[in-house]
């Protein structure tokens, strides 16, 4: 499915050690400094043991503050052995000063291998403070007293059958689902990929009897909206809390979550027969670096998108409506034909209610907030009804129609099948204006009706309260409302 967005594509660049430790041979056209590669070097510095401890990606951010600048570099030369210092630092300006009669400084080999040995003492580096989760023991199981790896204990499963084409897509699929995976980790505010390497050992071992006591034996971690790490879950103190006990429910109640658990069993089942083992993978590494430098060129059909990964992008599930797909921009999307242009707000409830179920599902709010008060919200629609009745002049208190009030998909209220919305104006201004409409929930807040939904407007139980008792005391709102954004 392709849809149009604003993209600002970064100008290509590197830094001098990216540039050096990304290839070998001398420099050509598409080189970024005049230096011969050291790849090979950079090989030999973590090799062996070593190997498994490195990742590229965290040497270049360990070094991004630390780039060769050639006027803190001193003018050498190789006597015999040894490098010998010629010139004082600040002899040279440019990265091509640093190369005479087209023979390079030696000053710029031994930078990098100053650069690696630093890497490798630094106790704050990436390469030590990784070290404690690069490698897991566990008893050998059949009894021995010694130790070995746990990934030494799995047995490789070997898909020659796969035909070269196939194995070709789930190649050019894998970007798409590591993109995204990291889209619901992001989300949930958790990295799914350790909670997903952790329920398919668990699953494995217990042969799918998985419970979420089982998950606080496995490293899992916290995150930021933005993708940001934040810290280590601990099971004990977070499962008392919100987001948690939500990612956890993606594994143990699939069906609930099937867009998510399928992106991950998928990416798993292409794991193995791409022969990795998923006990291998760090999903530190899963990070907003590594996601955002990944390629990605397949894209998803229409059917595929819709179906399951629609929450994602709440926008696209009205855009996708047989009705919709071909019409006009999105502003005219609710419009109940071309020839009275008026806004329908029964059609737009769809997209609330989609965005309501959504933020009840995921969270990210207090639980309180989603708890059905369908006798309050009935009350606050007895209010409205009474003010609506005495700015025409009439102070009759009228009854509530409660045989013909429903709560509809997402806890909107309906009259006789009917969405109600009520004036906004009750519940104080909204971006400055009074003319909005509004709608009650089962949950006692009420949802701004707006004709542009990329946020959905609530205001809370107690806010409302405020503004209704505002409203009656001085038959207008001059305090802000409190709108939020979902």
């Amino acid at each position: 499915m392709l849809r149009e967005t604003k993209h600002v594509r970064p100008y290509p660049s590197k830094t001098v050690i990216e540039d050096l430790v990304t290839r070998d041979g001398p420099a050509d056209e598409n080189s970024y400094t005049p230096f011969e590669g050291k790849k090979m070097m950079l090989d030999r510095q973590f090799s062996g043991r070593q190997r498994s401890r490195f990742k590229l990606k965290e040497f270049l951010s360990y070094c991004s503050n630390r780039d060769l600048n050639p006027s803190r570099v001193a003018e050498t030369r190789v006597v015999g052995m040894l490098i010998e210092q010629t010139g004082n630092v600040g002899s040279y300006i440019t990265l091509e000063d640093m190369m005479r009669d087209g023979v390079e400084n030696p000053g710029v080999a031994k930078y990098l291998q100053d650069l690696c040995v630093g890497f490798k003492k630094d106790n704050t580096s990436p390469y030590n403070t990784n070290a404690d989760y690069q490698t897991i023991t566990v008893t050998n199981r059949d009894g021995d007293d010694g130790e070995v790896e746990e990934k030494m204990l799995i047995n490789r499963v070997d898909y020659d059958e796969i035909s070269n084409e196939e194995y070709e897509n789930i190649l050019k699929q894998i970007p798409y689902l590591i993109k995204s995976i990291w889209s619901y980790s992001k989300l949930y505010k958790a990295n799914l990929f350790s909670f997903m390497f952790a329920y398919q050992d668990i699953y494995e071992r217990k042969r799918g009897r998985v419970t979420i006591t089982d998950f606080a034996d496995y490293p899992t971690y916290l995150l930021k909206s933005d993708g940001t790490y934040v810290r280590p879950f601990s099971h004990s103190d977070d499962n008392k809390y919100i987001i948690y006990p939500a990612v956890t429910k993606i594994f143990l109640q699939p069906s609930r979550h099937a867009a998510e658990f399928d992106l991950c069993t998928k990416y798993l089942k292409y794991l193995k027969i791409l022969g990795i083992d998923y006990h291998d993978e760090e999903p530190l590494d899963y990070n907003n670096d590594f996601v955002n430098s990944l390629l990605c060129t397949y894209v998803p059909n229409n059917e595929e998108y819709f179906n399951k990964y629609k929450d994602i992008d709440i926008e696209i599930m009205v855009a996708l409506k047989p009705e919709n797909i071909l019409s006009v921009p999105k502003s005219r999307m609710y419009l109940q034909s071309s020839s009275n242009k008026e806004f329908d707000y029964n059609d737009s409830a769809y997209f609330i209610s989609e965005r309501l179920k959504l933020a009840s599902k995921l969270g990210d709010y207090n639980a309180e907030m989603f708890e059905e008060r369908e006798e309050h919200a009935l009350k606050l629609l007895g209010n409205v009804l009474y003010l609506m009745n005495r700015d025409k002049g009439n102070n009759v208190v009228p009854v509530v129609p409660r045989q013909s009030i429903t709560f509809e998909v997402g806890g909107l209220m309906y009259y006789n099948k009917k969405m109600l919305t009520v004036d906004g104006k009750y519940f104080g201004p909204f971006k400055g204006r009074n003319d909005h409409k509004a709608i009650i929930t089962k949950y006692g807040f009420v949802v701004v009706l707006e004709e542009s939904y990329e946020d959905v407007y609530y205001l809370s139980v107690e806010d409302t309260i405020d503004m209704i008792e505002e409203y009656i005391e001085n038959g207008e709102i001059q305090s802000k409302a409190n709108w939020k954004s979902l």
